[in-house]
């Protein structure tokens, strides 16, 4: 399986309503990225791992996980992110906090 094809069965799964199993997916991926084996030039890894992140910080809100998808938005979409992916991870982690109470 492609890491296209995880990215894909995650977005599925998320479309579909199996939270559980897209937040699966979605690590899966983000593991996969990360690979060094997997040649990929350094921006185009950071740019799969910010787009995967934040569907499963979304992912991660919808399952109520609001603390975890607050750590995850924080550490790893708001560091170095451009200005539109600043608003995008900060819209993901109000919608946690305001999980959180």
């Amino acid at each position: 399986m492609t890491i296209q094809d995880i990215f894909q069965s995650a977005v599925e799964f998320a479309a579909s309503g199996d939270d559980r199993r897209a937040a699966e997916a979605y690590r899966q991926f983000l593991d996969e990225v990360d690979d060094l084996r997997l040649r990929l030039p350094e921006s185009e890894r950071q740019s799969l791992r910010r787009a995967a992140t934040f569907n499963l910080g979304q992912t991660l809100n919808r399952l109520e996980d609001y603390e975890q998808a607050r750590k995850l938005i924080t550490t790893e979409l708001l560091d170095g992110a451009t200005p539109f992916g600043r608003a995008v991870a900060l819209a993901v982690r109000g919608e946690a906090l305001c999980g959180l109470g």
